[in-house]
């Protein structure tokens, strides 16, 4: 008989998977660094990472990203042609690394894990990033693996690679290395390979993807308003420690910046811009330089989403506010006060934020915004708006019903030197009849 403090064996019947924690990253990087045979963890775009074990103790970890740009065998078993990938592609992920910590041998541990990653993966990817991808890939190196893990999980293999592989110097230049990885592939839903290829829309979850793909990379600022971006942003406190960090934050802020307007609605699509700049671009914007290849790269996708959790909200916002502002040399005539709520901000413990935001009629440019949980703080943080105004002589201001507050309004007219238009209804009973009895019938009353 086992004694009772003999340690109990690993047994897959308490097998968890579940994505690793932002202090969990530097951990799970190190694994793939010391122990996979590729010796990288790098993945630009979107991508999840996701832990296994068993009693708290970690047995292997997965890393899923973007999928290949192209692939003859995976092109062809979908039934794509170059545009039908170019406007789809991002629904296809890549199970970029999948290793089993060293140490760990258990039988089966391999295939139950990819089972369970697969499973959850369509969900956990709409959670994160708004939507739902159809298809997963994979390569394995023959040279060193059959894929029996891969086909025990229902994969299937498709064909071949080519043999090329990215260059040192250059990401995006290819050279031939000779050795074709085998390629497998798992769909995630039961239409894959029919929505893929379809020429119709593909509706919600799905067509929130394509939006960052219809559009092309254009920069709307040239080098030297780039230059004055970041000179701006380079008055901001780095929270971050100065050992070790490669990317300045006025860089990574200026991209994200120049991301938004861009028009680019999510961080896998600034990402994405940003690594489309060219060296000039790049040195504009204080990039580092690979002191190996004297080129100037961009940050990867980890580098901005650490960092969007650090800085100082509203020291950022008006600083980009003052940007913008700047470019439009002058003050702005007409201005609208309102408030939208955040899709995507609510969490189980917390409601969603509302955002009250001072906009430019003409131009349409945000010139000042405040944060709030609730919308039922709308109006105080109406009133802290306008107090980061400058004086706005002969403009007006344009409010909803909301607003109709006189601790609202009157500091318009006595200190900003402003005109405002509001809506007057049944929130405010004594004025609205007052404004009824006194202009009679008119189309901006309703009858009753």
């Amino acid at each position: 008989m086992k004694s009772k403090n003999t340690p109990q064996e690993p047994s897959l019947t308490r097998l968890t998977l579940r994505q690793i924690e932002d202090k969990e990253l530097d951990r799970f990087n190190e694994y793939l660094r010391h122990e996979h045979y590729l010796k990288s963890a790098r993945c630009a775009g979107d991508a999840l990472r996701y832990v296994a074990e068993i009693d708290g103790k970690w047995m292997a970890v997965l890393l899923w990203g973007a999928a290949a740009l192209r692939l003859k065998d995976r092109d062809e078993w979908i039934g794509w042609d170059a545009a039908r990938r170019h406007e789809r592609l991002k629904l296809v992920v890549q199970n970029r690394r999948f290793l089993i910590l060293a140490g760990v041998d258990l039988p089966n541990l391999a295939s139950k894990t990819l089972s369970m990653c697969t499973r959850r993966l369509a969900q956990d990817w709409r959670e994160r990033f708004g939507y739902e991808p159809l298809l997963a890939e994979s390569f394995v190196d023959p040279e060193r693996f059959r894929g029996t893990s891969y086909k025990a999980a229902g994969w299937e293999p498709a064909g071949y690679t080519a043999g090329y592989g990215r260059t040192r110097v250059r990401e995006d230049f290819y050279e031939c290395h000779g050795k074709p990885k085998q390629l497998w592939i798992k769909p995630l839903h039961p239409r894959a390979r029919a929505l893929l290829s379809s020429c119709e829309r593909l509706g919600y979850p799905f067509e929130k993807a394509l939006k960052d793909t219809s559009s092309s990379h254009a920069v709307v600022l040239k080098v030297d308003q780039m230059e004055t971006l970041w000179k701006r942003f380079h008055r901001l406190h780095d929270p971050r420690r100065s050992n070790g960090t490669r990317y300045r934050l006025a860089t990574v802020l200026s991209m994200i910046v120049l991301g938004t307007l861009c028009g680019k609605q999510n961080l896998a699509g600034i990402v994405r811009l940003a690594q489309s700049l060219n060296q000039t671009q790049l040195r504009a914007l204080r990039s580092w330089k690979n002191p190996r290849s004297g080129r100037y790269q961009a940050p990867c996708y980890s580098v901005f989403y650490r960092l969007l959790h650090r800085i100082d909200d509203e020291a950022f916002d008006e600083l980009i506010t003052g940007f913008i502002a700047q470019q439009e040399g002058s003050l702005p005539r007409d201005l609208a006060i309102d408030g939208k709520t955040l899709k995507g901000t609510a969490t189980a413990t917390r409601k969603a934020a509302h955002l009250v935001s001072a906009l430019d009629h003409h131009s349409h440019e945000t010139l000042a915004q405040t944060l709030t949980e609730q919308k039922t703080n709308e109006i105080t943080a109406a009133r802290e708006l306008l107090g980061k105004l400058p004086y706005m002589v002969d403009s007006t201001i344009t409010f909803d019903a909301m607003h109709a507050q006189f601790q609202t309004l009157q500091p318009i007219v006595s200190e900003l030197q402003a005109d405002y238009i509001v809506q007057i209804k049944d929130n405010q009973p004594s004025v609205y009849t007052y404004l009824r009895k006194s202009f009679g019938p008119t189309p901006f009353f309703r009858n009753r």
